[in-house]
């Protein structure tokens, strides 16, 4: 009988040493495709490589960690991203599953809890590491708040530009980020406000102050 593919994780991280340590805890389980030290690299990685994980510190340099992510995420069918990181608070929580961020967990976690986090989000779910000091419905709680009131400091420079007229090519152009980029942050300001036309996207910037 043939054995069935393992599935294709790829790891971006600053610190070669430590992605090497992660790559040899996942290398029995899954094909661990390659290794990514900064932002652009990991993009290209998966664009070539087509992962089904990538695991990811969004302190990656080269390029903002959520911006990469929300670029990552927003791909038809792209891979599930599992982040891994120092970062123990809820605030980075709730941003990481704004943009579509299904794994969480922390760099202080056992080998075990990160296949853990993998299998889980392979099969569908979320993984929110338990090490972090508050409940998960906590973070629920703060998302959905999070969401219903309030935009990161991207989307309100994205939102700041629309209402002023640029296109989404001159947007990306201005912030030094992708138009694919630009386009998954003006989907994710139109679904955090409930709000779809670009008048009525304007009126609410006006609103707001933001031009």
């Amino acid at each position: 009988m043939k054995l069935a593919a393992k599935k294709k994780v790829l790891v971006g991280d600053k610190g070669v040493i430590f992605a090497e340590g992660v790559k040899a805890a996942l290398e029995r389980d899954f094909d661990v495709v390659s290794i990514a030290t900064d932002g652009h690299t990991l993009l290209n990685a998966n664009r070539a490589l087509k992962p089904d994980v990538i695991v990811v510190d969004p302190a990656i340099p080269l390029m903002n960690g959520v911006e990469t992510l929300v670029e990552l995420t927003a791909q038809p069918c792209g891979p599930k991203v599992v982040v891994l990181t120092m970062a123990a608070d809820i605030a980075s929580v709730s941003e990481m599953l704004r943009v579509g961020v299904t794994g969480y967990v922390l760099k202080i976690s056992p080998p075990s809890e990160l296949l853990a986090a993998i299998d889980k989000v392979l099969k569908g779910g979320t993984y929110i590491t338990p090490l972090l000091p508050f409940h998960f419905g906590k973070i629920t709680r703060y998302f959905q708040h999070d969401e219903r009131r309030s935009l990161t400091q991207r989307e309100r420079e994205v939102l700041e530009l629309i209402a002023k007229g640029r296109t989404s090519r001159e947007i990306a152009a201005v912030l030094n980020i992708s138009t694919k980029t630009v386009e998954s942050h003006r989907t994710n300001i139109s679904r955090h406000l409930g709000i779809h036309s670009i008048a009525e996207l304007t009126r609410y910037a006006l609103e707001h102050g933001m031009v």
